[in-house]
């Protein structure tokens, strides 16, 4: 998806939550269904899981929010939450500018990912996101 179809889209989503009286920044669903497609990242992947460390724990005062933007160009307007830092399932999703904490940090050779906890609603979801989609305070 080019730069320009995905400005639309966010427009589109926007205009439409509009339209039906409802806000496009409510309260997103924590879990997704199964069907949510693994996007293709902007950014280069680990092509060897193998070869990632083992997770560090990061202290009470890592904290940040999700950032779905890369390059300057926002990326995703849900950031989604992995089960793993291989992306095998959605967990959740939370909006770009949610606060977060991250607990664990995984070092790939590529690409990090960080196991997050964010408040989404009345209920508090766990994920793992690329490192480039969270800004630290």
């Amino acid at each position: 998806m080019n730069t320009t179809t995905k400005r639309r889209f966010i427009f589109a989503v926007l205009l439409f939550g509009t339209a039906l009286g409802t806000s496009a920044f409510a309260t997103p669903p924590a879990n997704l269904s199964a069907s949510d497609a693994r996007p293709h990242l902007p950014f280069p992947d680990n092509l060897d899981l193998t070869k990632c460390g083992i997770p560090t724990v990061l202290g009470d005062e890592f904290t940040g929010e999700l950032s779905g933007s890369y390059g300057g160009e926002l990326q995703e307007a849900l950031v989604r939450l992995y089960d793993s830092h291989a992306r095998a399932e959605v967990v959740g999703r939370a909006w770009t500018g949610s606060p977060a904490r991250a607990l664990l940090m995984v070092s790939g050779p590529q690409l990090s990912y960080l196991l997050v906890r964010v408040k989404v609603g009345d209920q508090e979801v766990e994920g793992w996101v690329p490192a480039p989609y969270f800004k630290r305070r």
